[in-house]
């Protein structure tokens, strides 16, 4: 539970980072295309293609770090954990942090 709470707080991190930045939710309501709706993999993969994402350096080394919330998913939120690493849950612990200090 506790990883699966870190990539939520690294998400949100993200997403009021990428507030301060002067980004905001579409507002034709097309979720689907939002980065602000969207989860990690696809969360970076929308930040990586936007062009006002990739101009802010505070974001681009989050989004560009392959290693950053690495196997995280929201799936694993009806997991049994049985297949969660340890070590994982340490890496996105510091990811979190880490976000949050940018913050």
């Amino acid at each position: 539970m506790a990883g699966y709470l870190y990539g939520l707080a690294a998400e949100c991190g993200i997403k009021a980072l990428m507030l301060d930045l002067g980004m905001r939710p579409a507002v034709d309501g097309r979720r689907s295309d939002d980065p602000f709706y969207a989860h990690f993999r696809q969360l970076r993969t929308m930040l990586r293609d936007n062009a006002s994402a990739r101009k802010h350096t505070d974001l681009r080394k989050f989004t560009e770090d392959e290693r950053f919330m690495e196997h995280w998913d929201v799936a694993m939120r009806y997991s049994d954990g049985k297949d969660i690493l340890k070590a994982w849950v340490e890496a996105w612990r510091d990811n979190a942090k880490d976000v949050m200090a940018e913050i």
